[in-house]
């Protein structure tokens, strides 16, 4: 008896064997299909997660989410920041008028995710990128440090273990 179940089982894993090595001899193709979830549109709009591009904006958002003064934020931030490919993931509202943090990211194959800081619906953060890209640098103000006479604070530079600010 336990011979005929030993026999048994070495028969099944023949036939398995059998028919996958028949399956790659036909040359039956993996599963190529792009994976659900990763399509974007031409503006790079991400649209099985519900963002489409926004004109007024002028990035990829999720309109539905964001009130008159959040999309004012962001058309800001995306105003700033230049290029294609950007799509806004959150804009929260803080403490004052005008005041917001807008999160993005940004890239037409890789996503940079970047966030931005506005008061009285203006830049007030950047990384060391944005302050190079604005023709500025980056001043460290321990100490009491800060822009030269003729040089213009174009804000706050995050991303750097002391604080610093952007002078130009």
């Amino acid at each position: 008896m336990l011979k005929k179940g030993i026999i048994f089982i070495i028969f099944l894993l023949v036939l398995v064997a059998l028919v996958f090595f028949t399956a790659q001899v036909r040359g039956i193709p993996a599963n190529t299909e792009e994976p659900i979830g990763g399509q974007r549109d031409d503006y790079g709009c991400l649209t099985s997660a519900g963002y489409a591009f926004d004109e007024d904006i002028g990035a990829c958002a999720r309109g539905w989410e964001l009130d008159d003064n959040q999309k004012r934020a962001a058309t800001i931030v995306v105003d700033y920041i230049g290029g294609n490919y950007v799509t806004i993931v959150q804009v929260q509202t803080t403490d004052c008028l005008g005041c917001f943090t807008v999160e993005l990211s940004q890239g037409e194959e890789t996503q940079v995710s970047r966030t931005l800081t506005l008061a009285n619906y203006e830049v007030v953060s950047m990384t060391p990128d944005d302050c190079t890209e604005q023709g500025g640098r980056a001043v460290t103000i321990t100490g009491g440090v800060t822009c030269e006479a003729e040089e213009l604070n174009l804000g706050e530079i995050v991303g750097f273990i002391s604080p610093a600010i952007c002078c130009k």
